[in-house]
């Protein structure tokens, strides 16, 4: 009896512990997930952590413990709006609906020349950008063009040069030269003698210096180059509206023989003019002012006359022997002419002009003209190139 006691509480304990090991099986193959609360989405239990349903939202390396409850992944940031299909452009239009395939390649368009000044090729895109302020450019102001500038140029430069080596130009360049007297009488400079700015040998009335084979021949071909370069002084002048006097036609050609830049390059002899006329100034102080001032570069703003050291005293002086030189040989034409019959009314009125310069109605003393028939080559600045 008491074996069969033992028999059966052993029989018990057996029973008893294959039903609990059966009733923890079931519940771990039975139980899918745990939830946490009522909220969160139900995961996955394992022994140690928690993970998100998605496990590629937990950060790398993180640590969850059972008992930490990790937030639902924020909802995706949306950076734009889709942009409609139709709002986007699908070739650059102008404004006349063309497209750039409709409109053939433009050539690169020719060099254009700003009277000295440096210029910028420029593409004629019709892309342009915004215009910018271009710097301001001390130019001299631009008279407009009346009826009254039709200037009968021809015919007065025709008078003016006319006779050749004994024209009016070459007594009075060669009277502001040195190399002839008022009267028109060669001085000895005439025949040769070194220029002082730059050393080469210099003939005839103009101190031509481009291998002429005389005197005369270095004339001749002065002349002509003169003659061209009045044209374009006067056309200057006539498109300012300025109707210039003999003594400014004059003066205008002997500095394009002294230095034609001066005379014919931007901000030259004819705008300078232009501005002392507009000054007020009276026609000797304007010529005078137009002659020094033309020694501006106008890139720099500096006086550009090496030979006469660029400085103002010395350019002024120079400037004012030239003029004083000029309205001699005007009025010693004027006198020669006075003297013979007249061959054409029309040169005696064009010689007979009164110049307002304050040297005109002065008669050479024979100091003067002792000093004019010297060969004045000290002061004389030639930049013919």
């Amino acid at each position: 009896m008491k074996h069969l006691t033992y028999l059966l509480l052993w029989l018990s304990v057996l029973t008893f512990g294959h039903a609990a090991h059966a009733t923890e099986a079931n519940f771990l193959t039975a139980t899918p997930a745990i939830a946490t609360s009522a909220t969160e989405t139900p995961v996955a239990a394992t022994p140690a952590t928690i993970l998100p349903t998605n496990g590629g939202d937990a950060p790398i390396g993180a640590q969850d413990s059972p008992s930490q409850n990790l937030p639902s992944p924020p909802p995706a940031v949306i950076l734009s709006e889709a942009i409609p299909a139709e709002a986007i452009p699908t070739e650059a239009t102008f404004t006349d609906g063309s497209t750039p395939a409709d409109r053939p390649l433009q050539e690169k368009p020719a060099h254009k020349d700003n009277g000295g000044g440096i210029a910028f090729d420029t593409f004629d895109s019709p892309f342009k950008p915004a215009p910018t302020a271009a710097a301001p450019t001390p130019t001299a102001p631009v008279s407009p063009a009346t009826p009254a500038a039709t200037l009968t140029a021809a015919p007065a430069l025709n008078a003016l040069f006319a006779g050749n080596e004994n024209s009016l130009v070459a007594k009075a360049v060669g009277s502001a030269e040195g190399t002839r007297t008022p009267d028109g009488s060669r001085n000895p400079a005439y025949y040769g003698h070194t220029d002082p700015g730059n050393g080469v040998w210099n003939l005839g009335s103009f101190s031509y210096q481009h291998a002429a084979t005389s005197p005369e021949d270095a004339d001749a071909k002065q002349l002509a180059r003169l003659r061209k370069q009045a044209d374009q002084i006067l056309q200057k002048a006539s498109d300012k509206g300025l109707a210039l006097t003999l003594s400014e036609k004059l003066n205008g050609i002997d500095l394009a023989n002294q230095a034609p830049l001066a005379a014919l390059g931007q901000q030259g002899y004819v705008d300078w003019l232009a501005v002392a006329k507009s000054e007020g100034q009276p026609e000797a102080d304007a010529v005078l002012s137009a002659r020094v001032r033309s020694f501006i570069n106008p890139q720099t703003q500096r006086w550009d006359a090496p030979g006469l050291g660029n400085n103002e005293t010395r350019i002024t002086q120079d400037q004012a022997r030239r003029m004083q030189a000029i309205d001699r040989a005007i009025l010693a034409n004027q006198q020669q002419i006075a003297q013979m019959t007249p061959a054409n009314s029309g040169e005696d009125q064009l010689f007979s002009q009164q110049s307002e310069s304050p040297f005109t109605g002065v008669a050479p003393t024979v100091e003067n003209k002792a000093i004019a028939e010297a060969p004045n080559t000290d002061g004389i600045l030639n930049l013919n190139l």
